[in-house]
């Protein structure tokens, strides 16, 4: 067996026995070589300029791709790439059956099995080149419409701050009580242009309302200042015609204090008659200084109330006032939470990234092994019957699959 086996290996026909042979894969190589797609350098070039396009060019040529990938060409590239990496699978199943039967030509094997794996690696190459370019075009695409999407939603973001609304939680609002005004963050992603715009001039509206009602304010206190002034006017107009009626009081009863008493010198007789008459004018300036006094104290009490009142609504306007202050100083108590939130997340992914660093020398030592064991000679049965050969082909290539397999999540961390 083993002199067989050295003429085959010296004849070049190690790999008869699965049909692989020199004919085989030039069979192969005029099958498979000639096929490309003849769009793909269209669409390569419309992927360098991605950022230029259109969203219905993108969507247009993201169906491009779709349909491409549907016609039979990418098809038959796909499947011809992997007839060709089953048959470098069995050809390296092959190379090892006949090493661990013959290690005296295992160098002879090895050369022939990466002679063989040369002439069809370009094969193999083109056929992932061609698939590939059309599978790099459509992820292009798909991130190109990612980014303009999130763009739009920052946009409408930025749109809401110009009209002073903060983020609450969930749900943009107004610094100010205006119901329907309020637009939730995830509606953002979603809604349309239009509906979007709705929301916008819902907005807008009450803003306009707010600083009507702000405006009346403002009217009702300058109204009330006006009225006040003019009470205050009616009050001085007042205060000198009492001032003069004084004065004339106090010249009548000077005059009338010199009368009497010439009339005392004059007519001692009458002294009880004056005296009288003395008590009754008296009586008479009590009563009129205490209608008077009633008086003066119903214009003060009346200018006391509306003092009051001037200070009630000043209150109120410092009241709204002091409200929008604090509305102010939670927005931007929360952009501050927001930046350190963000200045956080950075900092626990350099982290991450450190300890992905950190992990390197057991990613190296596992695909070592992994390696290794892959590529340890195993003595396998020698099996007579067609059936149990068929079974244990399939767990060689199953085997290497599952290698293979192991070696790719290795890799991915």
């Amino acid at each position: 067996m083993d002199e067989t086996l050295g003429i085959i290996i010296q004849s070049g026909k190690i790999f008869d026995v699965i049909s692989i042979t020199d004919t085989s894969i030039a069979e192969l190589e005029h099958k498979y070589m000639p096929l490309t797609i003849k769009s793909t350098a269209t669409i390569q070039a419309k992927i360098l300029s991605i950022n230029t396009l259109t969203d219905g060019e993108i969507a247009e040529l993201s169906i491009n791709i779709k349909k491409i990938k549907s016609e039979n060409e990418f098809k038959q590239i796909h499947e011809g790439k992997m007839i060709m990496i089953h048959n470098r699978n069995d050809v390296v199943k092959e190379g090892k059956r006949v090493r661990e039967k013959a290690n005296k030509f295992i160098k002879d094997a090895l050369t022939e099995e990466h002679r063989v794996i040369k002439l069809m690696e370009p094969i193999e190459g083109h056929l992932t080149t061609e698939e590939e370019a059309i599978l790099a075009a459509e992820r292009a695409v798909i991130t190109e419409l990612e980014q303009r999407k999130d763009s739009i939603i920052q946009a409408r973001r930025d749109r809401l701050l110009t009209f002073g609304m903060g983020l609450f939680g969930m749900n943009w609002k107004l610094p100010f009580d205006a119901p329907g005004s309020e637009v939730p963050e995830p509606l953002l992603k979603v809604c349309s242009d239009d509906q979007f715009e709705k929301f916008c001039a819902a907005i807008q509206e009450a803003i306009d309302k707010e600083q009507a009602w702000l405006l009346e304010i403002e009217k009702g206190r300058l109204a009330e200042e006006r009225r006040l002034a003019d009470i205050a006017a009616e009050q001085e107009v007042e205060r000198k015609r009492l001032e003069a009626l004084a004065k004339e009081r106090e010249a009548q009863q000077e005059a009338e204090r010199k009368r009497l008493e010439e009339l005392a010198k004059e007519q001692a007789a009458r002294e009880a008659k004056i005296k009288a008459d003395q008590e009754a004018i008296e009586a008479e300036k009590k009563h009129l200084a205490e209608a008077e006094a009633a008086r003066l104290k119903a214009i003060e009490d009346e200018k006391v109330r509306v003092e009051n009142e001037a200070k009630r609504q000043a209150e109120l306007v410092l009241a709204r006032k002091e409200a929008a202050e604090i509305a102010l100083r939670d927005a931007e108590e929360k952009a501050k939470q927001e930046a350190k939130e963000k200045a956080d997340k950075e900092e626990k992914e350099r982290i991450a990234a450190e300890k992905r660093l950190a992990k390197l020398p057991d990613k190296e030592s596992l695909l070592r092994f992994i390696r290794a064991d892959a590529a340890m000679v195993r003595l396998l049965p020698n099996l007579k019957t067609d059936e149990y050969k068929a079974i244990l082909e399939e767990y060689q290539s199953e085997l290497a699959l599952i290698i293979q397999k192991f070696i790719d999540r290795v890799n991915a961390l």
